[in-house]
């Protein structure tokens, strides 16, 4: 027979601990600067090109810089 105070077997929730972020970036630094090379990687070749693409849509004049360039688009 049930009693009103007797839970299900397999209710119960355990909350987990939360660490701080800082802990946790300086417990796992290893994998961070492992990864580090990865990420310089991805933004040297992939992002600086960029700069290239959007040149090909400007009216390029070499006395201006990069953002002061006139914007002529598909023209």
């Amino acid at each position: 027979m049930k009693t009103a105070t007797s839970k299900p077997v397999g209710t119960y929730s355990v909350k987990p601990k939360r660490r701080s972020l800082v802990r946790n970036i300086i417990k796992q630094r290893s994998l961070i600067f492992m990864s580090l090379p990865i990420f310089i990687y991805v933004f040297i070749f992939n992002y600086i090109p960029l700069f290239g693409l959007t040149m090909a849509f400007q009216r390029f004049k070499p006395a201006k810089t990069f953002f002061e360039q006139e914007w002529i688009g598909l023209d």
